[in-house]
Order: C-alpha cells, then structure tokens, then sequence
C-alpha cells in the first residue's frame, strides 16, 4: 500500500501545497478564487495549492511552472503585472510608468490584463488598457495594443501591428495566445480574432465572423488551425444557446465543424473562453464555471460592473497530438 503524504513548503511568506509528494498527478487546470490558487488534475483532484496572500484578476504559469504572473486588481480593466518566483517566493513588479500612451487624461492610467507566456518562457504577451475611473467598461475607453516583455533583458516592447486595427485605433484587445512555435500570437477584440507575428509587424484579420453571428477564437489546435465559437444573432441579440465550435484552417480559412473536441462537454451555455481534452472554462457576466472530465465548479462573479472580478481559471495543457487533425499540424 502507498500512502500519500501532504507536504506544505513556505518560502518567503508563499505557501505551496503539495497533494502527493511522491508521485502528483499533472495538473490540467488551474482556478484563482480570493487569496488561492489551486492545480487540479483530470480527476478534479488538488495537486497543488498556492497562497497568493491577496485576490488576483487574472494569472499565468510559465512551461516550466517555476514561474507565476498575477494581474493584480486595480480596476475593471486591469492592473500592475507582479511575477512570482515559485521557488524562493521572491516578488516582482513587472510594470511600471506607462508605455503604451502617451497622452493620458487627467485621472486616466495604463494597466494591464490577459498575460501569457511564450512556449520558451522567455517571453511575456499581455494587453494594454486605458482605465479612465468610472468609464463604465466602455471598450472604446479602454482600447489598447498588445506588449511584450522580455524576461532576460525586462524590455517591453508594444506590438505596432495591434496598434492599427482595420486601420482604425487600437481595439479593446485580450486573450492573447501563443503559437506551439513562439511565431504567432492568437488575440480577440471586439472587431473579431486576429493574428500577429511575435514581433508585431504585421497583422492578420481572420474573418471568421459572419453577417448574422459573431465569433471569437478560443485557442490554437495543432500549429495551423484555430478553434473558435460563432455564436448567431437573433433579434439583435446574441443566441448563447444555439453557438457552435469550428475549426479554422488558418493557410485556406476554411471553417468546419468542431463539435466532436468538445463532445463530452456541455458547452451550450454560451461564453466558452477555453477549451483541450480535459476540460472547458466558460465565462459569463455572472459566473465562471470550469468543467473537467470528472468534476464541475461554478464561481459567482460580482454584478457590480464596475468592480474588478477576482476569479480567474486557466487550462493548462494543450490538445493531445493524437486529437490534432493532419491539416492542423
């Protein structure tokens, strides 16, 4: 009989929880709710706990897990990004005077959301907001590109091509992704999903919204495929009941059903952010719900729109290769 033991490491004020310190199953997800940060595996079960000493608004591991960057919540919009070391505990700020505008109104600050690593964890994407107090969220207000930190020189760098959407301001530009290979960086906006290369230069609108739908990508499948929701329009409205999965081809544009990833999922109700093998995360105005294959939670999120939500979950594995279609790869 193997027994399991829990281990409990302190470092510098940051507590980790181990569940199994000989053998803990990998973590598949990830949810922040208040001061903690817990990694659960395919079986919902803890394998390991972070105490993040305060609430955050937003997170991301880097590949190794050594690292660990929260969005502190200053605002709706965002906040200060703080990296973590995991192995000594030891805090840093990662911003600091803005960058991004240079003509700020009175009141007005630069904060930040949507933090992601590159696949080398050498590098950090993340959105840039305006935060005018009491704008009320308006996407307009709050428009700003995507950056680039660079973790061994701590240079950030604005991604130019995010600067101009259809040549127009930046929009309200979030859920930034990175390629399996670092070369492309997968992003939303409210004027649809777009593609830019890891140094900014160029960009690539990929279409994928129809007349009668909207759609925003949710994640990348293979190298060369894309996998998003198009949720249709009904009287004006968005129709969260009746939205399907696709897959984009990204070298033809071409869109089939991807209904069959997600079949062991319900995801039919509406505001589907991520997805792989092992679970979904869907978000909506009121709550946050991550599913794996054998547990659910479903977090109450604030009605306040003004107040920042300090809830956040992350998938933490991609798709399996074996689920990856030949074209996608």
């Amino acid at each position: 009989m193997i027994r399991a033991y829990l281990c409990v490491i302190v470092m510098n004020g940051l507590s980790i929880g181990l569940g199994n310190c000989q053998s803990a199953s990998s973590p598949v997800v990830a949810v922040a709710s208040g001061s903690s940060l817990s990694l659960y595996d395919a079986a919902g079960t803890v394998v390991q706990r972070i105490n993040l000493k305060s609430p955050v608004a937003g997170f991301a591991f880097s590949p190794d897990r050594n690292k660990l960057v929260i969005v502190s919540p200053d605002t709706e919009h965002g906040g200060a990004l703080v990296a973590i070391d995991l192995k000594t505990g030891v805090r840093k700020k990662l911003t600091g005077a803005p960058f991004a505008f240079h003509d700020l109104d009175k009141g007005e600050t630069e904060v930040y959301d949507g933090p992601a690593f590159s696949p080398d964890g050498r590098y950090l994407a993340f959105a840039v907001h305006g935060n005018q107090p009491g704008d009320g969220n308006d996407a307009s207000e709050n428009s700003g590109p995507l950056a680039v930190l660079d973790f061994d020189t701590g240079k950030i760098r604005v991604l130019e091509g995010t600067n101009n959407i259809e040549d127009n301001e930046p929009c309200s530009e979030s859920d930034p992704q990175w390629s399996a290979d670092g070369k492309w960086i997968l992003f939303n906006c409210e004027d649809g999903a777009f593609l830019t290369d890891a140094r900014g230069t160029t960009l690539r609108d990929l279409r994928i919204d129809q007349d009668d739908a909207g759609a925003s990508a949710i994640g990348w499948v293979g190298a060369h495929c894309v996998l998003y929701v198009q949720t249709p329009i009904k009287d004006g409205q968005f129709d969260f009941d009746h939205e399907s999965v696709k897959l984009l081809e990204l070298p033809t544009l071409h869109s089939t059903d991807a209904s069959q990833f997600l079949d062991k999922f319900d995801h039919s109700k509406g505001g589907l952010e991520q997805a792989s093998q092992y679970g979904v995360i869907v978000r909506t105005d009121l709550k946050l719900t991550i599913e794996i294959s054998k547990k659910q939670w479903e977090i109450t999120l604030s009605k306040d729109w003004y107040s920042p939500q300090t809830s956040a979950a992350q998938l933490l594995t991609r798709w399996e290769p074996s689920m990856v279609p030949e074209v996608c790869r």
